[in-house]
């Protein structure tokens, strides 16, 4: 019988950890083994007691992993080396699953087994920003190759940043990366792979791409696997780590994965100007603030010297840099 993994991250968020697994444990098809890396710096053993009661209940094996707390890296792979099932599930902690996603993911992957990994569909909340903001945030964001929405498939652009879609018929939508809210794949064909320790951030794009380097073609999306992403992202207290983080890793990305053609390079330093432009220039202006300008600023003259050490030092090390 098919049997599946779950590998849930989590990081301070207890209530929204209970809802996901809740979510898990009313599937259709239910999982064998529920994994929680927990990389917390608050104490939830109470809600992890809670947790633990009401998976067994289901006759769910669940086991509960210490993660790093520095790393999202280093934790999905301490996830992946628990997996005992032909299927993991790899997801985020705010993500709360329709009751037939594992059920419509492996009728899918036995449908279409060409297919190593899959990514369910998003349901949006709703939200009142005005129809022409997030035209010309979205037009922005094309122009300076930062994203944006692409009918056909979810790729990577040529400046290491990427497109966003809709699954829209019943075979999946191709893919070029998945995202690591929802993306289940065929354990034994990932498991030469590992989530690059070295990056803070951008690491299921990294993961995936190289999987579907090694395996072309066999990425998709499947439009009636639902979830709701919750994105309660708790607020770090220096916002210019996280935007470093996040900048570094892009630049380690596409030097790491891309050619470095001459239209990639221009398209890359097209989107680093642009990135100072939408997330920092424009808040200063709007908001008369200057943090998010200089942690940009920053970010982007610092990613250049994190690349630089990053093949040299070990993973903790440029961790411990943040």
């Amino acid at each position: 019988m098919t049997s599946v993994s779950v590998s849930i991250l989590t990081h301070d968020r207890p209530r929204e950890l209970l809802e996901c697994v809740n979510s898990l444990i009313e599937q259709t098809v239910l999982p064998k083994e529920i994994i929680i890396v927990d990389s917390s710096t608050k104490n939830i053993n109470d809600v992890l007691s809670k947790i633990v009661d009401n998976v067994k209940r289901k006759s769910i094996q669940i086991k509960i992993v210490k993660g790093n707390p520095y790393s999202v890296s280093i934790c999905r792979n301490q996830g992946l080396e628990a997996v005992s099932c032909e299927f993991v599930l790899i997801c985020d902690d705010d993500v709360i699953f329709d009751k037939h996603y594992i059920e419509t993911m492996l009728k899918t992957f036995k449908k279409y087994p060409q297919f190593i990994g899959l990514q369910g569909s998003t349901l949006s909340k709703s939200h009142n920003r005005r129809s022409l903001f997030l035209f010309v945030y979205w037009s922005l964001l094309k122009v300076f190759f930062l994203s944006r929405v692409d009918p056909l498939e979810q790729k990577v652009l040529p400046s290491g940043f990427v497109t966003m879609t809709s699954a829209k018929g019943e075979t999946p939508t191709n893919a070029e990366w998945l995202i690591s809210n929802n993306m289940m794949f065929k354990t034994q064909l990932i498991k030469k792979f590992k989530f690059d320790e070295r990056m803070m951030r951008y690491e299921d794009v990294d993961f995936t791409f190289r999987i579907n380097k090694a395996y072309p073609n066999s990425l998709g999306i499947v439009k009636d696997a639902k979830i709701v992403d919750e994105h309660m992202s708790s607020k770090a207290r220096d916002q210019t780590k996280i935007i470093t983080g996040f900048v570094f890793s892009h630049a380690y990305f596409f030097f790491k994965n891309l050619k470095k053609r001459p239209y990639e390079l221009l398209a890359f330093s097209i989107s680093r100007f642009g990135f100072l432009i939408i997330k920092g220039l424009i808040p200063l202006f709007l908001h008369r603030n200057s943090k998010e300008f200089l942690a940009c600023l920053n970010a982007l003259l610092f990613s250049y010297y994190f690349c630089l050490i990053a093949l040299k030092k070990r993973p903790q090390q440029i961790h411990a840099l943040q």
